[in-house]
């Protein structure tokens, strides 16, 4: 269920920051995890866009609400990403599975993450996963990556509703 901006200072809330290059997903997979819908339209995120899911009604353990910050991936808008990072309790490292330079990315946004919010749980994230006949990148090659980093890969389709971001546990600290 999307929220509106005022809930975001009501209770206790776990903050995800999305980023990534542009066209990776970051937005589509937040509008699934938020309110189980998907767009093919594709829409620019300039800044960051913030979706809100309340999550006290279906698991009294986890946090109120989960905010949901996805940060413009344009190269242009790289400047501003720190600033949604910083205080960030989650930051998925997002990628597009069928974009090997989308990939090879994560690396600078990985050190970017490390510098600014070096507390915040990292998970590496592989989107369009549902397009596995255009996957430019082996599955042992982003393990073997997020094996050196030392985080959990979570393979994601934001189309297809397949991820297991809903059961990170990070989300429901």
């Amino acid at each position: 269920m999307l929220s509106s901006r005022r809930d975001i200072d009501k209770g206790v809330h776990t903050k995800v920051t999305l980023v990534g290059t542009e066209k990776c997903g970051k937005t589509s997979l937040a509008r699934r995890y938020v309110s189980g819908s998907f767009s093919p339209e594709y829409r620019q995120s300039l800044g960051a866009e913030v979706l809100v899911k309340d999550t006290a009604k279906t698991n009294k353990s986890a946090a109120a609400n989960v905010h949901v910050w996805c940060v413009g991936g344009a190269e242009r808008l790289k400047v501003f990403a720190q600033q949604y990072i910083v205080g960030s309790h989650v930051v998925g490292l997002c990628f597009d599975t069928t974009d090997a330079s989308s990939f090879e990315e994560c690396v600078y946004w990985y050190n970017e993450i490390r510098r600014v919010s070096p507390s915040s749980a990292i998970f590496l994230v592989g989107t369009k996963t549902d397009m596995a006949d255009e996957a430019t990148l082996s599955a042992a090659e982003i393990e073997e990556q997020a094996k050196e980093w030392g985080i959990a890969y979570i393979p994601t389709s934001s189309k297809s509703g397949t991820s297991m971001l809903a059961t990170c546990p990070a989300l429901h600290r």
